[in-house]
């Protein structure tokens, strides 16, 4: 097959081409209907996650240590002293996005400037919340895609939690 590619690459750069140029305009329709169908679900799942991260982690965690070095959360700093570190990012995981176990309290220092500190973060988050969790969460790897209406319960999810920690 490779072979094959190598003696013949000129002939499918020109199919490839002259395909491309024969269906341009379904190409363009078919990505601009996909675009705009998933552009609403892609708002609302933003929305949820600063929800859930800057709200809800922040309030269940202000009175917690960093889950990284132990030091007390500076939460009287401007703009907020801690951030909501992820044992697993966003990134690299992003079915982990609504994972509580996933997200904690870390003082900004650890989170941007020390790179996450993946190490220290597990042994913080062991202590947390047990070691079986943790490579619970590490075996975690099903892709998950909610659409609007999970994301819509995910917000009265967070909204209620948020309201039972104010109390």
């Amino acid at each position: 097959m490779k072979n094959w590619y190598l003696k013949n690459k000129e002939k499918v750069k020109d199919f490839r081409k002259k395909w491309y140029l024969e269906n341009k305009e379904r190409v363009k329709k078919t990505s601009d209907e996909w675009y705009l169908k998933n552009k609403e679900r892609k708002k609302e799942k933003r929305k949820q996650w600063c929800l859930k991260n800057k709200e809800y982690i922040r309030e269940r965690d202000k009175a917690q240590p960093c889950i990284c070095c132990g030091k007390e959360l500076a939460r009287d700093a401007v703009g907020g002293g801690y951030d909501c570190g992820h044992y697993r990012s966003v990134g690299s995981a992003p079915h982990l996005r609504f994972n509580e176990d996933n997200a904690h309290g870390q003082r900004k220092v650890c989170n941007r400037y020390g790179g996450g500190r993946a190490v220290d973060y597990r042994i913080g988050l062991i202590k947390r919340i047990g070691l079986a969790r943790v490579e619970s969460l590490e075996a975690d790897n099903e892709p998950k895609k909610w659409d609007i209406e999970q994301l819509k319960e995910i917000k009265q999810y967070y909204n209620q939690k948020l309201k039972q920690l104010r109390k």
